[in-house]
């Protein structure tokens, strides 16, 4: 019993060589029809974050300036967009993604309350949005993250 306790506490004593990695994150928010805010995340816990980009989807184009307030652990960026007709039908993308071992967890939240979740992942950077459905979120993108 006491070797058994002993072999316990020695195991809990070694620090723990896990990876850690945090997602990073694009959320889009329709504030008019064709009008979007965009919040950009990346994380960067210890140095330079990695060189990874969203790509605006060739219909879409920035407006005004970008907004990039220091945050801690993260670069955040923020800026509006305009897309014609809308994001419906259009390509969302992760430049540099591939290169990586990070995910990302898109969100897109249309003027009418319908949201649209996706995890990107290296091997599959990108998916084109779908027609939102009333009330539907994918849950399963979050889940699959681990």
């Amino acid at each position: 019993m006491k070797t058994a306790l002993a072999l316990l506490v020695a195991f809990c004593a070694v620090p723990a060589g896990a990876h850690e990695s945090l997602p990073g994150f694009l959320e889009i928010l329709e504030k008019q029809p064709g009008v979007y805010q965009v919040v950009w995340k990346v994380p960067a816990i210890e140095g330079a974050p990695p060189a990874i980009a969203f790509e605006l989807p060739p219909a879409c184009r920035a407006l005004g300036d970008m907004d990039s307030p220091l945050t801690p652990g993260a670069l955040t960026e923020r800026w509006l967009m305009q897309c014609s007709p809308g994001l419906t039908g259009q390509r969302i993308e992760i430049a540099g993604l591939d290169r990586t071992m990070l995910d990302v967890l898109v969100r897109i939240r249309f003027a009418g309350g319908t949201v649209v979740s996706q995890m990107v992942r290296p091997l599959e950077s990108g998916f084109v949005v779908a027609q939102p459905e009333s009330g539907h979120v994918d849950r399963w993108g979050y889940l699959r993250m681990a």
